[in-house]
């Protein structure tokens, strides 16, 4: 772990100042809306250009992200111009690889006859995530203010009856996987009754659920029963005081607990962590150390700049990968299939379980996205970082057919943004926060 000093003394380059992800900035420098420091016009060493330098420096200059002075420490222009084609070699094979399961994908819908929603770029959507709350037991940093939040009102959110009338008319058009997100969804009464109503749609594959798994104690019997077949329970920290002050309050013992019994079920399970600069930097290999002792996967999610969370300092998955590596040795390419969604698998020597990584800034994976959101006021949200999709509730609630209902959301899908664009102008840039959005 580099000291304050190391990072921020860089011989000729100008020093940020000190400042942790969420502390503020010091005496003589703006901040951006985002909480960013703002430095003073200065020319950057050609010697200390790396890749977040050319991202960000191309769409909102005079910005100071502080993964640039530490990625960049004691590199020269030829390491950081070797290490940058080295990162766009890796880009362009994932990027086809990523084209190719999709081909495969449409290729099989094809063969086996079953209905797909295909958008305008080829991507075929067979994944819906419903949030079905806005609501949650914690307060973590990235995601949520610290006094909560501005409540949707209960007449404001779907009813159950609206979800599952949703669900089949996604289903007919091509839906096959679901899981419910929030918020947290166990906050919301009848949550598990809901799965269990889901699970008995014609068309519905498989019933997942993300959890903060506090909630969960106790009642994963229950969700097993219902129908829940896979479960990603969030956990940014082993420490309880670390812990503790990422979820302000949470307690990790009730959590472990919770992991432990849906291993004891065989509840196929995943543990998700989103590193966060100056918070949870040491948690890192205990956190992955989870998945060399029991047969699960860990997934690394790379901070996004949605919300609270464009406030917090992202651990760039390069430094994530490192730090594994240099802990457990050289990881072999994990090619089991886990889930349904993006994450790239790797598994290091002598590990029961799995590592993944999820890394939308640094490799972005959106050529292959196969998903939809519906969101708890009824919003079709297409794409996590664009405002663009469709007002499902009012739909039901206006008295709209399955049929012409069903029509909107293929249209709207027909529309689904090809990227995220996360650093770039966009018209209709996401502002909310993750918990009212959909985890």
């Amino acid at each position: 772990m580099r000291s304050a000093e190391e990072k921020t003394n860089l011989q000729g380059a100008v020093s940020p100042p000190p400042h942790n992800a969420l502390s503020p900035i010091g005496a003589g420098y703006a901040t951006n809306s985002n909480g960013v420091g703002l430095m003073p016009p200065v020319t950057l060493p050609s010697s200390y250009i790396c890749n977040n330098f050319l991202i960000i420096i191309d769409v909102q200059a005079q910005i100071w992200k502080k993964e640039c002075i530490i990625c960049c420490k004691g590199q020269s222009s030829e390491q950081l111009r070797n290490k940058e084609q080295r990162n766009k070699e890796q880009r362009n094979k994932e990027h086809r690889e990523t084209k190719n399961t999709e081909k495969q994908r449409t290729q099989r819908n094809k063969n086996d006859g079953t209905v797909a929603m295909i958008d305008g770029t080829g991507r075929s959507i067979d994944y819906l995530r419903i949030s079905i709350t806005d609501r949650c037991n914690l307060r973590c940093i990235y995601c949520m203010p610290e006094n909560g939040i501005c409540e949707i009102g209960h007449a404001q959110i779907l009813s159950f009856e609206e979800i599952l009338r949703l669900v089949r008319i996604m289903t007919g058009l091509g839906v096959k996987n679901i899981r419910l997100t929030g918020g947290e969804p166990m906050v919301r009464r009848g949550c598990l009754d809901l799965a269990r109503r889901l699970n008995e749609v014609p068309g519905v594959e498989s019933i997942s659920m993300t959890s903060n798994g506090i909630m969960l104690k106790d009642r994963i019997h229950e969700a097993k029963l219902a129908g829940i077949s896979s479960l990603n329970i969030s956990i940014d920290a082993l420490s309880p005081d670390i812990y503790s002050g990422l979820t302000r309050g949470g307690d990790v013992s009730q959590v472990l607990c919770t992991l432990r019994q849906a291993l004891e079920e065989g509840m196929n399970v995943k543990v998700n962590a989103v590193p966060v600069r100056g918070y949870n930097d040491e948690e890192l290999i205990p956190l992955a150390r989870l998945a060399k002792d029991h047969d699960l996967c860990v997934r690394f999610i790379e901070l996004m700049p949605i919300g609270y969370g464009a406030r917090a300092g992202r651990i760039p998955y390069e430094e994530v990968a490192e730090t594994l590596k240099e802990a457990f040795g050289e990881p072999a390419a994990e090619e089991q299939v886990h889930g349904h969604g993006p994450a790239r698998y790797v598994k290091y020597p002598g590990f029961k379980g799995s590592v993944g990584f999820i890394s939308a800034v640094s490799h972005e994976f959106c050529s292959s996205c196969n998903r939809i959101r519906l969101t708890a006021d009824g919003q079709l949200k297409l794409c996590l970082n664009h405002t663009t999709g469709l007002d499902l509730r009012s739909m039901l609630r206006d008295g709209e057919d399955d049929g012409r209902i069903a029509g909107f959301i293929r249209k709207a899908i027909e529309d689904k943004p090809g990227r995220h664009a996360f650093y770039e102008e966009i018209n209709d840039h996401e502002d909310r926060s993750m918990n009212a959005i959909g985890g």
